[in-house]
């Protein structure tokens, strides 16, 4: 066998390989291929589904109630309560205690899957809520006790920040026809970010 050849069947099974790989490579969907999967089966009752979301987690679905939630969140806390800017002298020198956090709350970043799962056929019609929560702090004082307070030759003696959390939420709802043990690819949103997961929905 020369090279060429060995070439050839080696590029020929690489892209069978990617092929065979791809979550998302069906059959088309045809009338006929619509009513096999669609037809009503006498299909072995289950005790329930499992969901795995590639780099997010796992949850199991119960058959009395197929519903779950993946959670892949951390904590993000920010403060709710000050003390005011506090102005004395030391010495005779000019000192500043700034705004200064005495309280703080807690919420949770990151994603939050909710399921659901309806049976149809030889498919399981899966609903996908997913919220990604993003946090951070930024400026969140205004007015005559806001900002840095300066000596009076105009030397910052502390910048005085009073920050407050930024929170928004994107939500992605999909719905997902699988036929269980088999990995569809699905786009989620990292607020603007378009993510590619994997999801695989398996009977138990």
């Amino acid at each position: 066998m020369n090279t060429t050849i060995r070439t050839a069947i080696a590029c020929v099974a690489i892209v069978s390989a990617a092929v065979a790989a791809a979550p998302n490579l069906r059959p088309l969907l045809t009338p006929k291929r619509l009513a096999e999967l669609t037809v009503p089966t006498e299909a072995p009752k289950v005790k329930g589904y499992k969901v795995d979301i590639s780099d997010l987690g796992n949850a199991t679905l119960p058959e009395a109630k197929p519903e779950g939630e993946i959670q892949a969140v951390r904590e993000f806390r920010f403060p709710v309560e000050f003390a005011l800017p506090k102005a004395t002298a030391v010495d005779g020198a000019p000192s500043v205690t700034p705004t200064t956090p005495t309280a703080f709350a807690q919420g949770s970043t990151g994603w939050t899957v909710q399921l659901s799962a309806t049976p149809h056929g030889k498919l399981v019609i899966l609903y996908v809520r997913a919220d990604y929560v993003e946090g951070e702090l930024v400026t969140g004082g205004y007015g005559e006790l806001a900002g840095p307070v300066y000596t009076e030759r105009g030397e910052v003696i502390t910048p005085n920040k009073l920050d407050q959390p930024k929170i928004q939420t994107t939500t992605t709802r999909l719905y997902l026809y699988a036929i269980p043990g088999q990995s569809y690819e699905v786009t989620l949103y990292r607020g603007a970010k378009a993510e590619k997961h994997t999801i695989t929905l398996r009977s138990e």
